[in-house]
């Protein structure tokens, strides 16, 4: 499986094909087939026959298709210019930014989501640094044994 520079809930721009100039927001990745589905972007037309009186679910849908990731390029928040993606290492993570201002292309969402886990993180390596602390400063506890009679003398 492969990394893609595009994350569910970016806004992105349709560079080619059909819909070639719409921006929207993805609403999922396939990052194993290289392909991302746009809201409202490459729609599709599924004719539903109804199979039997009981199924009553005869019509016309409407469904968005996928697009490949090459077919999309990503808008920066910032500078609201399509942009391709390059990366920066901040502290421990690794971020998206905007290769025209520079700006991060992480939403906010995304922020919180890693500040939750580096939180969640904190709070394990505490309780058990706490529990190896406990284990360290318990005192021995003594034993009883008895004595046999060589020891004695």
């Amino acid at each position: 499986m492969s990394k893609l520079k595009i994350k569910k809930g970016d806004t992105v721009l349709v560079i080619a094909g059909k819909d070639k100039g719409k921006t929207a927001k993805i609403t999922s990745a396939q990052p194993n087939t290289h392909k991302v589905i746009v809201a409202g972007v490459n729609m599709l037309t599924h004719f539903k026959k109804a199979r039997s009186a009981k199924d009553q679910d005869a019509g016309i849908k409407k469904a968005e298709g996928a697009i490949d990731i090459s077919n999309v390029m990503i808008v920066c928040s910032s500078c609201k210019k399509a942009t391709r993606v390059a990366y920066r290492i901040d502290g421990k993570n690794k971020v998206r930014i905007c290769k025209h201002c520079g700006a991060s292309l992480e939403s906010k969402v995304t922020k919180a989501k890693v500040e939750s886990k580096k939180a969640k993180v904190a709070k394990e390596t505490i309780k058990e640094e706490k529990a190896i602390e406990q284990v360290v400063t318990e005192k021995p506890k003594r034993t009883r044994t008895k004595k046999t009679t060589e020891e004695i003398k």
